[in-house]
């Protein structure tokens, strides 16, 4: 078995830096509280700087720096009204375009961030789709008949804080796929592209690429879910804001093995290691209680690629 340990959790590097910061400084979660932060959108005047910089005129309202200088090794660029791709060659000197960056700027002037998302090709008067992640869908009432009924609507809440509501109505599509979209497939940890008319109805939804192996969830009373499904064991909070998930179960929910090695747990996917936990080293954001090793929420979820879902 490779032994590559993304999150080197021997407690030497990340959960010993861990516990070198207050509780209320790492990122960690409350139960049921995603810490994800939303990419900042960004408008105004294009302008390509020799070093490959893109120089933006910031217009956005209350906007606190006039300029501001975007990079990123892999910028999407797409076009602001059909949702194709677009080469950065294609957007000229001048051009108007909205851009999803951050949320972190340098403290240089003009500041500079990473780009995730510009649209360009922007007409006059068009209203520009808005770019965001799913942090949390609303549940829903379902009908107990089989097989389940397709939803007519569903609602969410996106890592911004904004409630969207996207009914059977709205065209859906996959960025560069014919593949079928299904209302059901807008989940937590997903990021999509909305197009909305006049009165802010969700009419067109582009749905991108999953990045995630899956989403968990953890609720005030502790019940953990993943990817939907809830687990048998509960969550362990320590104090108001730290919530900590028991590691085999999610992981085994995830079809991934957790082994014992010289006294730490080893999270694998059959070919990689993971996650390596000491629980010796570990402190309050790792325990170990009546045979149940727990860890905190962010960590985990970081270490397995879960979305944290609020």
């Amino acid at each position: 078995m490779k032994r590559k340990n993304f999150f080197s959790l021997l407690l030497v590097s990340l959960l010993a830096v861990l516990l070198c910061v207050p509780a209320a400084a790492t990122d960690s979660t409350t139960a049921g509280t995603s810490k994800y932060q939303a990419p900042v959108c960004v408008w105004g005047t294009l302008t390509k700087q020799a070093d490959g910089g893109l120089l933006i005129q910031n217009d956005s309202e209350g906007a606190a720096y006039p300029e501001i200088i975007l990079h990123g090794e892999s910028i999407l660029f797409l076009d602001a009204v059909t949702g194709e791709e677009i080469s950065q060659d294609s957007i000229s000197d001048g051009s108007t375009v909205y851009a999803y960056v951050g949320p972190a700027m340098t403290m240089s002037l003009p500041p500079q961030a990473t780009a995730h998302l510009i649209l360009a090709n922007i007409p006059e008067d068009f209203g520009v789709p808005q770019y965001v992640q799913i942090s949390s869908v609303t549940p829903q009432v379902m009908i107990a008949i089989y097989p389940t009924p397709a939803l007519t609507w569903t609602e969410f809440t996106t890592t911004g804080g904004d409630t969207l509501k996207i009914t059977d109505e709205a065209t859906l599509s996959r960025f560069q796929s014919e593949d079928a979209v299904r209302l059901e497939d807008l989940v937590p940890g997903t990021r999509i592209l909305v197009w909305s008319n006049s009165e802010g109805t969700p009419e067109r939804v582009m749905v991108f690429d999953y990045t995630y192996r899956g989403y968990v969830t953890c609720d005030d009373a502790g019940v953990v879910s993943v990817s939907g499904t809830p687990l048998s064991q509960r969550a362990k909070t320590i104090g108001e804001n730290l919530a900590l998930l028991p590691v085999r179960a999610v992981a085994e929910a995830l079809d991934l093995t957790v082994s014992w090695v010289d006294r730490q747990a080893v999270v694998s996917d059959g070919e990689t290691d993971l996650l390596t936990i000491s629980p010796d080293l570990a402190g309050d954001i790792c325990v170990m209680e009546n045979g149940t090793l727990y860890l905190d929420a962010s960590t985990l979820a970081r270490s397995l690629n879960l979305f944290l879902a609020a």
